[in-house]
């Protein structure tokens, strides 16, 4: 008897640790463009670029094909600055919000980018820590690029499958 109960309490231990079976999860990916920014600065003392400059943001997204997709918000924080070899470079802690027509994807991390830029017109990735609505639970990864103009942001979204 003690034998089979030790069993039963393993089996369902390792089921909840583990999880009984396998997991499952909806993958969605979203190509989306970040067109007419507005953004306010907020320069911490001393004057200049430098760590606990604000920047906040917002604009509108809009699928490839020029559809309207809902808007983006966004705050990021000056964290570190460095000028090695010559290339100064700022290290700043970003946390945006895409604000869709079913739900809300919600993104953080730290980026480097060179002063004055809102993100760099090379490849950037940041986490999804989660969503509302149609992504609530989301996880995955964001890539951002700057180009003419343009932030054209890819979500790699995947959320539970209930």
């Amino acid at each position: 008897m003690t034998t089979r109960r030790t069993s039963l309490v393993l089996a369902a231990t390792a089921c909840v640790i583990g999880g009984c079976g396998e997991s499952e999860s909806d993958s969605t990916t979203l190509t989306l463009d970040l067109r007419g920014i507005t953004s306010v600065t907020r320069d911490a003392p001393p004057k200049g670029s430098s760590a606990g400059d604000a920047r906040s943001f917002s604009g509108a997204l809009v699928t490839t094909d020029g559809k309207p997709a809902g808007r983006l918000h966004g705050a990021n924080t000056l964290t570190y600055k460095d000028a090695a070899n010559g290339k100064p470079t700022e290290y700043r802690l970003a946390t945006v919000e895409f604000t869709l027509n079913d739900g809300s994807v919600l993104v953080s991390g730290i980026y480097p980018t060179r002063p004055g830029e809102l993100v760099p017109n090379k490849d950037i990735k940041r986490a999804i820590v989660g969503g509302t609505g149609k992504y609530e639970g989301a996880g995955g990864q964001v890539s951002q690029t700057a180009k003419g103009g343009v932030v054209r942001s890819v979500l790699e979204i995947e959320t539970p499958n209930d």
